[in-house]
């Protein structure tokens, strides 16, 4: 789940070209690359296999994939990690990949073709309820509920203590304050297992109890085994046995040489609660900003629809200025402080003819500007900026410059929003932002530490001809000092980076 890089722009449009059978361009929407040549399947695999694939995509709901793929911490997901989809006949499965680094624009492929055991290990197959919109009101047993969530009533308002009665929310409820006090033991018990392992190898296990036996007995049943895996932290994985009795066993055993042969796995996305659990527990998450997909299967009489909010220029935030505290605020294209521009200026110089660096204010506002020295505060606001920008939202860059947001600001590696150009999306918004930044005076030749200047962004990270061509339009040098630019792009394009480079 993430606040950033599923905004409302992206999930309205996906839902209008996916509600019109066109999964294409509902990919396309949600800044998915769209990989899968039916035609191809149905050669390589035969027609039934091929037919799966197209009933598959014809209820894929990208956007909400793309909402689900990521935990609470950055990046987006797991650098170039294959997520399968939907597991096929032969070892071929609809798969999602992630960009193969955190440092170049986060779009996903959709593909199709064989996996791997560890892939299909992280899977989501067995967890439709995450992208396939016949699924999608799985998502509250998955969350160990069946009526509401637990922790909170059907129309999503909280419940601190958890309700009251013996139904699966308030068993649910049980086991998380037990994982919680560390009575790892009772939290088995309680949600029904037979516990035959050490506590100590389960203390860092917080599974979705509440559903694991449900999970585990339809992968068995599926598998024709009468075991199933799931992996721990640790080199070891638990053992569920004895799944026909009402109180299935739970054993755990090394994996330092490998996981027990023929055992099915149960994939970390099917045998843990989803985070958004604990996430709308702990608060740290608004109901109101929630998928709308996500919002009607965890609170199903909620009386509005849930839908991520509309992007803002940041607090004001407090930073140290001598003895007293300052509010710093970034609007009207600049960072703004209590203090008058003459008075930043003369204390600028003063502490540069003094031989030392400015502090308080006038730290700040130079620092923002160079990226390089930021009070923490102004870290963290810096921070939510870039993520926009980092996830590819043109629409909340735009937005966040409509509203006031200073273009000159500055990434810790000195890069400006010129060397980022490459991670918004669609390309034809990148255009729109340049024209903005270059009347604004930002320079297309400005380096970053490294000496890249933007030119080598947008050939290294698969920026657009387009992007190219408008930077050089705009005067970017074609041979900057630092790494030469053929050198950067790949294979496919070098003669297509050659002809513009050349004119």
């Amino acid at each position: 789940m993430r606040r950033y890089g599923v905004p409302a722009d992206m999930i309205e449009l996906a839902t209008e070209r996916r509600r019109a059978g066109d999964w294409r361009g509902a990919c396309e929407a949600a800044n998915i690359a769209a990989e899968v040549d039916l035609a191809e399947v149905a050669r390589s695999c035969g027609a039934a296999v091929a037919d799966q694939v197209a009933d598959d995509l014809a209820h894929l709901v990208p956007d909400l994939l793309r909402w689900h793929l990521s935990g609470t911490a950055e990046p987006l997901h797991a650098a170039g990690a294959v997520t399968p989809l939907s597991l096929y006949p032969g070892g071929t499965a609809l798969s999602v990949r992630g960009p193969a680094s955190t440092d170049q624009p986060q779009r996903l492929w959709l593909r199709f073709g064989p996996v791997t055991a560890d892939e299909a290990g992280r899977g989501l197959h067995l967890s439709r309820e995450r992208w396939d919109d016949r699924h999608t009101t799985d998502l509250l047993p998955r969350c160990g509920g069946r009526i509401r969530l637990p922790f909170f009533t059907a129309d999503g308002t909280p419940l601190p203590g958890g309700g009251a009665g013996a139904g699966v929310e308030e068993r649910t409820e049980q086991v998380v304050r037990l994982f919680k006090a560390g009575q790892i033991v009772e939290a088995w018990t309680v949600a029904g297992f037979t516990l035959d392992a050490p506590e100590h190898l389960l203390r860092h296990a917080r599974p979705g109890l509440t559903m694991l036996a449900e999970r585990a007995r339809r992968l068995a049943a599926a598998t024709g085994s009468d075991v199933v895996m799931a992996h721990l932290p640790s080199w070891s994985a638990i053992l569920l046995d004895r799944l026909d009795d009402p109180h299935p066993r739970v054993r755990v055993v090394p994996t330092h040489n490998g996981p027990p042969p023929g055992v099915p796995v149960l994939p970390h996305a099917a045998h843990h609660w989803p985070a958004v659990l604990d996430q709308l527990r702990d608060g740290d998450y608004d109901p109101a900003q929630l998928h709308p997909l996500v919002g009607a299967a965890l609170f199903p009489v909620r009386a509005a629809a849930t839908m991520p909010a509309a992007v803002e220029l940041p607090a004001p935030v407090r930073i140290r200025c001598g003895d007293d505290w300052h509010e710093v605020a970034v609007r009207d294209g600049a960072l703004h402080t209590p203090h008058p521009p003459r008075e930043l200026s003369r204390e600028r110089a003063l502490t540069a003819l003094a031989g030392r660096a400015p502090a308080g204010c006038a730290a700040a506002v130079q620092s923002w500007r160079t990226g390089v020295g930021l009070p923490t505060p102004l870290l963290q606001l810096r921070a939510g900026v870039l993520r926009h920008v980092m996830h590819g939202e043109s629409a909340a860059v735009e937005a966040l410059l409509d509203a006031g947001l200073d273009p000159h600001v500055v990434d810790t590696r000195g890069r400006t929003l010129p060397h980022l150009l490459p991670w918004l999306f669609p390309a034809a918004a990148r255009l729109r932002i340049l024209d903005r930044l270059l009347a604004a005076g930002l320079d297309v030749n400005a380096p970053d530490r490294t000496r890249w200047t933007p030119l080598h962004y947008a050939v290294l990270r698969g920026g657009s001809t387009s992007l190219i061509r408008a930077l050089l339009a705009a005067g970017a040098d074609p041979a900057p000092s630092g790494p030469p630019l053929l050198d950067l792009a790949a294979g496919h394009r070098r003669d297509q980076v050659a002809r513009l480079l050349t004119g």
